[in-house]
């Protein structure tokens, strides 16, 4: 059986096309680098629940939380170096210039002959 249409979920997907170094105020580089994304597609996809835990740290608490995404379209570009939006939408306010952080990145794909899942692991701001 196909996936069922009422168990997906619209989210978006785009792949890493390489890394551009981020510049302070005065445009001096800072040493950092972010990642640069193609342009994000919607896709419609089987979600699962969060799962994760809390883990002590010396430093606080740790959190990092895991989704699998499961679909039938096989021939998706979607690997390892995959950003997903799910709980947020990939531009805020429609502004399509300014592509906002993606929530979650592509940990492992498990390819069978129907179907494809994706272990997803959330990103961590700051």
């Amino acid at each position: 059986m196909k996936g069922a249409e009422r168990d997906q979920t619209g989210l978006f997907f785009a792949r890493t096309v390489g890394k551009s170094e981020e510049h302070d105020a005065s445009g001096n580089p800072t040493g950092r680098f972010r990642p640069v994304y193609e342009k994000p597609v919607f896709a419609r996809m089987n979600l699962s629940g969060k799962r994760g835990a809390v883990t002590p740290e010396d430093t606080g608490r740790r959190t990092r939380a895991k989704r699998f995404a499961v679909t039938c379209e096989v021939d998706l570009p979607v690997d390892e170096h995959t950003a997903f939006w799910i709980d947020r939408q990939p531009f805020p306010e429609g502004d399509e210039e300014r592509l906002s952080p993606p929530d979650y990145t592509v940990d492992n794909v498990n390819r069978t002959k129907n179907s494809v899942t994706y272990t997803l692991l959330e990103v961590r701001e700051g």
